[in-house]
């Protein structure tokens, strides 16, 4: 899912930079995503979405009615997650099927 950008730009060229930042970062974790697919023979679709990330993804999986959704933790501490609450957090209990919650042993996020 695709967080929005800045609100406020000092200029139109720092939106420019900050957007194709974005679109660099999510092209490369797709295409690590498919190119893993691929070697396990896995099918695999994959879009950007703008918009608030939990909202979206449960939004999503009413649409294609899913029967899971594999989510990825971002580790934050318990304190910063319990105020502010995480994206896998919100999807876990609003989303219409089960949630899979995956926390890779380097700290990383899914």
């Amino acid at each position: 899912m695709e967080d929005h950008l800045p609100r406020y730009a000092a200029t139109v060229g720092e939106m420019e930079e900050a957007r194709a930042e974005k679109d660099a970062f999510f092209k490369a974790v797709m295409d690590e995503a498919r190119n893993y697919a691929a070697e396990h023979e896995v099918p695999l679709t994959t879009e950007v979405v703008v918009g608030h990330a939990a909202q979206q993804i449960v939004q999503r999986a009413r649409q294609l009615g899913a029967d899971l959704v594999v989510i990825g933790q971002s580790g934050h501490s318990s304190v910063w997650g319990n105020l502010l609450g995480t994206t896998a957090h919100k999807v876990s209990h609003h989303a219409p099927c089960d949630v899979l919650i995956v926390r890779l042993p380097d700290g990383r996020s899914g």
